[in-house]
C-alpha cells in the first residue's frame, strides 16, 4: 500500500483493471454500474482517421431505424448499428452505446449550407465585397468634392435637416421600434429618447462652431487656422446604439464638409438602413448629393475592414476588436470601445467644476 501511495499512476492503473474485470463478467448490474458514459469527445469516428482526431466541421444526421456500418472504437472493426440501441462488439463482447455517426462535411456541402442560411442568395466572395465597398467610397468621394465648396451657412443648414429627418415624431417612433425589435437590446422609451433628444443635443453642441474657412487667428504670433475637409469618413455603428450613432457621426462629418460611409452591426442593419435612407432623402430635398451619407446594407467583417483601410478617417465605436482593427488599418482613426472614456480638460476651463462634472459621468 505504501508503494501505491507513493506512485499514484499505479493506483490509477489498478482501478482501470478492476473496472474492466467487472465489465468482462456476465454481471449486468455490475456492468451498468461501472459502464463509462458515452460522451461526444469519446466517439469521434472519421473514416480513415484515428480516434479523437479533430476535424474542421462535422454535422450529425437525423437518426434512422435502418442499420449503418459503424466503426467500433474498442476493436477497430465495423459492425451494424442502429442509433440509440445497445451495440454488441463481436470482438470484446462488452456492451456499450455508440454516439451518433459523425462525418466530415465536404466543401460543396458547406457552400450549400451557407447559401441556404443566406436565403438562397449567392454568397459574395471577398473580392466582390472589396469591390463593392471601394465603389461606395468612390461615390462618397465624388459627393464630398461638391460639399467642399459649401459655405458655413449651407453646412449648418444641412446638418439641421439631417437631425430633423430622424428626430421628428413619426421618424423617431419608427426608428425606436425597429431598433428594439431588431437588436433585442434596450427598450422603446430609451431608444426614443436617444433618437429624438440625444441627436438634437449633439447638434446643439456643434451648430455654433466654425468649420469653414478661417476658424482661428492669432495676430500676435501671425498664425491663421483654416479648416480643411478630411475627405471620406468610415464610420462604424454598434448594435448597442444603432439609433443615435449614425446620425451623430453623419452630422459631425458633414459639419466639416466631409462625406461618410456607415458600416453597422449585422444585428442592426435594418435600423441603420432606415436611418440612412431618411438622411439621404433629406439631403436630396435640400439640394445636396445623397451620397454624402452612404450605408452598407449587408455588412460583413470583410467590408468593414476594407472600409477602414481605404477611408480617409475611421470613426470606430464598438468592442475592442473593431477598435483594434481601426487603429491597425493603416489609416488615421478615432476609436472608442468598452471602458472608461478619455476626458480632456482645457487649460482655460474651471478645473474644480470640470472635476465635479467628471464624477457625475
Amino acid at each position: 500500500m505504501d508503494f501505491v501511495k507513493a506512485h499514484p499512476g499505479v493506483a490509477t492503473a489498478l482501478a482501470y483493471l478492476a473496472v474492466n474485470s467487472i465489465l468482462d463478467d456476465d454481471n449486468e448490474e455490475g456492468a451498468e454500474q461501472f459502464k463509462p458514459a458515452a460522451t461526444d469527445d469519446e466517439f469521434l469516428y472519421h473514416d480513415g482517421s484515428e480516434r479523437g482526431e479533430e476535424n474542421e466541421e462535422v454535422q450529425r444526421p437525423e437518426g434512422s431505424l435502418e442499420p449503418v456500418e459503424k466503426r467500433c472504437y474498442k476493436c477497430g472493426d465495423t459492425h451494424p448499428y442502429i442509433r440509440g440501441q445497445p451495440f454488441e462488439c463481436k470482438t470484446t463482447t462488452k456492451k456499450s452505446v455508440l454516439s451518433p455517426q459523425i462525418r466530415v462535411q465536404k466543401p460543396q456541402e458547406k457552400a450549400q449550407k451557407a447559401e441556404i442560411k443566406a436565403g438562397g442568395k449567392n454568397i459574395p466572395t471577398p473580392e466582390e465585397e472589396t469591390a463593392y465597398v471601394l465603389g461606395l467610397i468612390s461615390r462618397a468621394r465624388e459627393a464630398q468634392k461638391v460639399a467642399e465648396g459649401y459655405s458655413q451657412e449651407e453646412v449648418d443648414r444641412l446638418i439641421r435637416g439631417l437631425v430633423w429627418s430622424c428626430a421628428k415624431d413619426d421618424s423617431a417612433d419608427a426608428i425606436a421600434q425597429l431598433a428594439v425589435a431588431e437588436s433585442s437590446l434596450g427598450n422603446y422609451s430609451g431608444k426614443l429618447t436617444k433618437i429624438s433628444k440625444k441627436t438634437r443635443a449633439a447638434l446643439m453642441d456643434i451648430i455654433n462652431d466654425k468649420s469653414v474657412g478661417v476658424i482661428e487667428e492669432d495676430t500676435e504670433r501671425c498664425i491663421v487656422k483654416i479648416a480643411k475637409p478630411v475627405g471620406v469618413i468610415g464610420a462604424i455603428s454598434p448594435s448597442t446604439n444603432p439609433e443615435a450613432t449614425p446620425v451623430i457621426k453623419a452630422i459631425n462629418a458633414i459639419k466639416g464638409r466631409n462625406s461618410v460611409v456607415i458600416s453597422p452591426s449585422s444585428k442592426t442593419k435594418k435600423t441603420n438602413k432606415l436611418i440612412v435612407d431618411k438622411m439621404r432623402e433629406a439631403l436630396v430635398k435640400m439640394g445636396a448629393p445623397a451620397d454624402l451619407v452612404i450605408g452598407i446594407d449587408q455588412p460583413s467583417r470583410v467590408k468593414t475592414n476594407v472600409l477602414l483601410q481605404n477611408c480617409d478617417l475611421g470613426l470606430a465605436t464598438g468592442g475592442s476588436a473593431i477598435v483594434k482593427a481601426a487603429y491597425s488599418s493603416g489609416r488615421p482613426a478615432l476609436g472608442v470601445g468598452v471602458g472608461n472614456a478619455v476626458i480632456v480638460v482645457d487649460e482655460t476651463a474651471n478645473v474644480e467644476d470640470a472635476a465635479k462634472k467628471d464624477q457625475n459621468l
